[in-house]
């Protein structure tokens, strides 16, 4: 296995505000999904539970189901 990294410049400061967001909002998802599994596995993870509320806090309207995680 290899891992492939590719750097990227943007060309304003408009684009790379919008890089950025896709970015963040990329690694947010990942985040959820991951510690939903993780969950899904030991519903007793406490950093699992942690982390999943700590990610859903970033969503407005995910706040009710993030302070059920932390």
């Amino acid at each position: 296995m290899a891992e492939l990294w590719i750097k990227v410049r943007a060309h304003s400061e408009p684009e790379l505000t919008a890089l950025n967001e896709d970015l963040a909002a990329s690694g947010l998802e990942k985040a959820v999904e991951f510690n939903r599994w993780r969950i899904q596995q030991d519903p007793r993870d406490a950093q699992g539970h942690s982390r999943l509320g700590q990610a859903l806090l970033m969503n407005p309207q995910k706040t009710s189901e993030a302070i059920q995680h932390l």
